[in-house]
């Protein structure tokens, strides 16, 4: 008998955090709440673009948008809630538009904001904005990201899940560093999370090593859901070429599961999409955001100690992918209580849209 709901909750809101910000936006708004140790906006979420120039990443666009609306009215209601100065803003604009090559009028109400949390906030032990960065190619491959300002020692923090800071084979630690400057006046370099605090290379970097050793297993549960998937009647599944295998042997998981999506509503193919959902939740590494809610919290509740700790668990799982998502669950429970049940309730109903979801979320 076909299951008519998900009976792996968590691993579809892990991938619904790949393609709908908004969702992410309310989940940070959650933990960073929940945290103590972080002051942050929740309004809107906001896009940062860097390009590599002659082999080397510059800061190339930024602008953001309100989670709630479109309208440019929103975001003039958020900006007369800046705790700044017209001179203050006025000299942000001049410093990020000389970094900025292209930086729209709500990308300076982002930083306006995130430079008022600094000024307002400095008991907070940490200013965070979550940001969504993308690398200069593809407008539809990004990656989550987070700006953090350390308010005990008066520095910007870059934070990233791979830990590498580095695309294409190109270093792009240096790209940040003039954030400081736009937001502060001081004139320091941004520092990397990772090599800060001395943790190696990032969970999802240690969830692609071992996925890629998984490699022929994946392949054999790949098989297997492709062979049901092309007797639905559904046009044949045929990755295109661009997808960057060799650096990610198991990206499939996420690219089968985005066409399966599509078709089982239509051909009532429930059973399949369980299967791609089982599958995104073993062998997954597309799953920055719930990895970066994960990291900051566990950062928030027990420091780099923790973050080494969760490091070394993912290090030496088999299907560290599933691990991290389980985790993701953990921290989810943590922050929202009881209410996780009904958020999983919502998840378990295959029919359910984004924008559901995302309603229920706005007033957890």
């Amino acid at each position: 008998m076909s299951k008519k709901t998900m009976s792996n909750p968590i691993a579809r809101l892990a991938y619904m955090m790949t393609s709908f910000p908004k969702i992410n936006m309310l989940i940070f708004r959650k933990m960073i709440a929940d945290s103590k140790i972080f002051a942050s906006q929740h309004f809107f979420e906001t896009f940062v673009g860097i390009k590599n120039v002659n082999g080397k990443f510059i800061p190339w666009n930024l602008r953001s948008r309100f989670i709630y609306s479109d309208s440019e009215i929103q975001l003039s209601i958020i900006d007369t809630h800046v705790k700044l100065s017209d001179r203050e803003k006025e000299i942000i604009k001049n410093r990020a538009v000389r970094v900025f090559p292209f930086i729209s009028w709500s990308g300076l109400v982002a930083l306006w904001l995130f430079a008022s949390l600094i000024k307002t906030h400095s008991h907070y032990p940490y200013v965070v904005m979550p940001i969504i960065l993308n690398y200069g190619r593809d407008k539809k491959l990004s990656h989550q990201a987070v700006f953090m300002y350390d308010n005990t020692g008066k520095k910007m923090i870059f934070y990233e899940p791979y830990g590498t800071y580095e695309k294409y084979g190109v270093d792009y630690s240096q790209v940040f560093d003039k954030m400081n400057y736009i937001l502060t006046g001081v004139n320091q370099k941004t520092h990397m999370f990772h090599r800060l605090y001395d943790l190696g290379i990032g969970s999802q970097m240690i969830i692609i090593n071992q996925n890629n050793k998984n490699k022929s297993e994946f392949d054999e549960a790949l098989a297997e859901i492709k062979n049901i998937y092309d007797k639905t009647g559904a046009v044949a599944w045929d990755p295109p070429k661009k997808y960057n295998k060799e650096f990610d042997h198991t990206i499939e998981s996420i690219r089968i599961l985005d066409e399966i999506e599509i078709v089982a509503e239509k051909y009532g193919a429930i059973d399949l999409l369980h299967m791609g959902y089982d599958l995104f939740h073993t062998y997954s590494a597309k799953i920055c955001v719930a990895l970066t809610v994960t990291e900051l919290y566990i950062f928030s509740q027990k420091g780099s100690a923790g973050l080494k700790k969760f490091y070394a668990a993912l290090s030496s799982s088999h299907h560290p992918s599933k691990l991290a998502i389980d985790m993701f669950g953990q921290v989810l429970k943590s922050i929202y209580g009881e209410k996780l049940l009904l958020i999983k309730s919502l998840l378990s109903n295959y029919k359910l849209d984004n924008a559901t979801l995302a309603k229920y979320l706005t007033s957890a």
